[in-house]
């Protein structure tokens, strides 16, 4: 059938023959490019293919060309852009010899405007017209089975490269020298000139660098001028949509390698559909901006993710808004039976596990026979959860596992703490001993009252026994009250152990610590750590150039030591990792410093069983994640702060002898006063220091106590 019908078959077959008997060995065999013909899909003849080439030809060859040599010439690059390209590569897809691809190829004139100035078809263009299935065409491309997939694939190799080489060619066109100088070098910290000569990819080229880079800033500018996003979308596309079911209705012969074009093409319609409604319809109120994304399962169907923006008047503002929206329950088949249909037969999820056990879920193990004692007070800090709300962060504990009706809940009833001394027998004013108070502080049972209309009846009176007033200097005052006979006692680690000032955020402790930093005489010494991201992709090294190492140095984060630590001999730094729990070093162990070394720390534990003990502090390499940035930081520093004050949630597990609650804004969660006032042996040792509002007596604070949380504690 070739050598019947395909101009290029019988050509290379005569070449062969002239070879044979030929006495030139180096014959050439040039296919030409693009040749003027009247129609574009006219079959072509001997004279438009090809010509013999005798010697060594240089002259009048075109680029787009192609010039068969001997095999043992080598490999050669040949060019896509020749008619013949496609012919040549896939045989049996072109069993004629029929043109593919050139670059004039013109537009029909009939469809399009005259103001435009594209005149031929582009070559992304061609593919997706020869990728069309049509009925009164015939099929023998789209139907080619695997040979379908290799010409997408090759396809879309020829269009990039072809894109490349245009970037390549027309760099002055595109400015690159304004990428290409010291605008980008120095910013990366480039300084060998020989860089400097490097092919420069343009945000319009997509999948590059720089097309990402634009994208995540377009979205972080929406961000930051819209806010947080109020909805998170997932469209996923349907196999069994009518459009795609229709489609394969239509077409004759096996078409199973069409299904991932189809389904695109519709998806994408959908898609556009979907956006085009949320924008006009008001389906979840007035959208202001959107962004998405487009991801493929591993089957090679398409689905998005994407963010909505909401006006200010549309926006969830309660759990009562949001059940009004979203549900996670199958609809009712009666009120609903459209909605019940589609969850039943696409988003069930099962049978698996012993009722189908070839499930590709992943299988739990279970154990039993075994007694797990948990400990625990609630009255304390409940688990933190990043942006949540009271009834989040209650439903986070362990009293909303399923689990927990299978509990026995032992209630202690004494505090070890605290010791038996005359200070907690009577505390003046309130009618009831140190430790009744401090429970009924955690309990919530002390009288309260509200400074202002619409808001919490929160705030609670501590006993003027238990209060200091803020003198000029807050810090000055509550200190000087804590670390009385500081400048005697500053090198003994009974007296540090014995005494910290607790507050709620990490800034006030860093002012606190600053402070008594500078009463200690002696060098200081300044610890810098070396911060980078973790770069695994060309994208994720454009991040470097997006964020510097002084932005990185200057973020700072819960838990984390900061960029800059300044410590100086004999004073108390708290270990803010596990670095060797056998040994003693937990997170939270107290440590009393006695050198400062270049890479090391010494030091001796302060209290517990590991009282005394010399311990040495390494620097370590600290991964951390933030949802509000796009990177994973990597600081290497030595995981320690000072702890001449300490934040309140940090405190939980210290027993102390003197204790300063200094709260320049009151307390913000669940059991942050509670913690705070227990963590001394007697109310002698308990010290506030409160700053309020001017229309707020000083000693008024706020107490939180989520009551909800004791409702599942009940001895059993």
């Amino acid at each position: 059938m070739l050598d019947k019908n395909n101009e290029l078959v019988r050509t290379f077959r005569r070449i062969r023959q002239d070879l044979q008997l030929s006495s030139t060995p180096n014959l050439r065999l040039r296919i030409f490019g693009i040749k003027s013909r009247n129609r574009q899909y006219d079959l072509p003849s001997s004279s438009d293919i090809a010509a013999l080439i005798p010697g060594d030809f240089v002259a009048d060859r075109e680029d787009r060309d192609i010039i068969v040599d001997h095999r043992g010439e080598g490999p050669k690059r040949i060019t896509s852009l020749n008619p013949k390209f496609e012919a040549l590569h896939f045989p049996l897809l072109f069993p004629y010899g029929e043109d593919g691809f050139h670059p004039q190829i013109s537009y029909n004139a009939s469809f399009c405007p005259a103001s435009m100035r594209r005149k031929f078809v582009t070559q992304k263009e061609y593919y997706a017209f020869r990728l069309q299935y049509r009925l009164n065409e015939g099929h023998t491309l789209v139907q080619s089975g695997k040979a379908l997939q290799h010409y997408c694939v090759d396809a879309f190799s020829t269009i990039e490269l072809n894109r490349l080489a245009f970037l390549r060619t027309h760099q002055k066109d595109l400015r690159a020298e304004v990428y290409q100088g010291l605008q980008d070098a120095f910013a990366k910290g480039d300084m060998d000139g020989e860089k400097l000569g490097r092919i420069i990819m343009p945000s319009s080229y997509t999948g590059g660098p720089r097309y990402m880079q634009q994208l995540y800033h377009d979205a972080m500018a929406t961000c930051q001028h819209y806010g947080n996003p109020d909805l998170f979308v997932t469209f996923t596309c349907n196999a069994l949509w009518e459009e795609i079911v229709d489609a394969f209705a239509d077409m004759v012969g096996p078409n199973s390698e069409l299904k991932p074009m189809v389904a695109c093409r519709v998806f994408h319609m959908k898609l556009a559909i979907l956006i085009d409604e949320f924008k006009r319809e008001s389906y979840f109120g007035k959208t202001i901006a959107i962004i998405y994304t487009v991801e493929f399962q591993k089957r090679g169907l398409p689905h998005v993710h994407m963010l909505i923006w909401l006006a200010k008047e549309d926006k969830l503002k309660s759990t009562s808004d949001i059940d009004e929206m979203i549900s996670a329950e199958i609809p009712d088949p009666n009120l609903d039976p459209e909605g019940y249909a589609a969850v039943v037969k696409f988003m069930i999820h099962g049978p698996c596990g012993v009722n189908n056990p070839t499930s590709p879920c992943p299988k739990h193990k279970l154990f039993g026979g075994k007694t797990v004692v948990f400990g625990g007070d609630f009255r304390q800090t409940l688990p933190v959860i990043s942006d949540s709300g009271r009834e989040q962060t209650v439903d986070g504990s362990i009293t909303r596992s399923s689990l927990w009706p299978f509990f026995k809940v032992l209630k202690l009833s004494r505090n070890m703490r605290l010791n038996d001394s005359q200070d907690n027998r009577n505390l003046v004013g309130c009618g009831m001993n140190f430790g009744e108070w401090i429970l009924a502080l955690g309990d919530g049972r002390l009288p309260t009252k509200s400074f202002m209309a619409n808001t919490p009846s929160d705030w609670i009176e501590i006993p003027q026994i238990l209060l200091i007033y803020a003198g000029k200097n807050p810090i000055e005052s509550i200190t000087n009250d804590i670390y009385d006979a500081f400048e005697e006692q500053h090198m003994s680690k009974d007296y540090l152990s014995g005494r910290a000032i607790v507050t709620p955020t990490n800034a006030v402790v860093t002012e606190v610590n600053d402070f008594m930093l500078q009463k200690i005489p002696g060098h200081c010494r300044c610890y810098y750590s070396s911060d980078s991201m973790q770069l695994d992709t060309e994208v994720s090294q454009l991040f470097a150039e997006t964020y510097p190492t002084e932005f990185l140095n200057a973020l700072q984060f819960n838990g984390v030591p900061d960029h800059e630590i300044r410590l100086k001999v004999h004073t108390p730094i708290m270990l803010l990792r596990n670095l060797s729990p056998p040994n003693g070093l937990c997170n939270g162990t107290r440590i009393l410093i006695t050198k400062l070394g270049e890479n090391i720390i010494v030091g001796n534990i302060m209290g517990g069983s590991f009282d005394t003990k010399e311990v040495v502090i390494p620097r370590i390499v600290l991964n951390v994640e933030d949802k509000r940035w796009p990177f994973i930081l990597k600081r290497r520093q030595f995981p320690v702060r000072l702890c001449y004050g300490m934040t309140i949630n940090k405190s939980q597990g210290q027993t102390l002898d003197k204790v300063g609650v200094y709260l320049p804004k009151p307390v913000f969660s669940h059991g942050q006063l509670y913690v705070a006032a227990s963590r001394v042996r007697s109310a002698g040792g308990l010290r506030f220091l409160n700053e309020n509002e001017e229309d707020i007596p000083a000693s008024y604070t706020r107490n939180i106590v989520y009551s909800e949380a004791f409702t599942d504690i009940a001895p059993g």
